[in-house]
């Protein structure tokens, strides 16, 4: 049986909450040309979310130790 590694892209993006759901962290297309977009884009943005369900399966599948990075 191989090693388990967690895949370092998921480490840096998302957390486990205490509920055990997954949080993403901002959101894509928010690192320039921000003058372009809207304000309430730019708002909505950076703001955290909560993984929907479907996705949170597989990326909890790429973190097996995840407990180990919530914070």
């Amino acid at each position: 049986m191989p090693k388990l590694k967690t895949k370092s892209a998921c480490k840096r993006r998302f957390k486990l909450t205490g509920t055990g759901k997954l949080k993403r962290f901002g959101t894509a297309g928010h690192n320039h040309f921000m003058r372009n977009k809207t304000k309430r884009h730019n708002k909505a943005a950076t703001k955290s979310h909560i993984v929907s369900d479907e996705n949170a399966t597989t990326i909890k599948k790429w973190m097996p130790f995840a407990s180990k990075f919530r914070k």
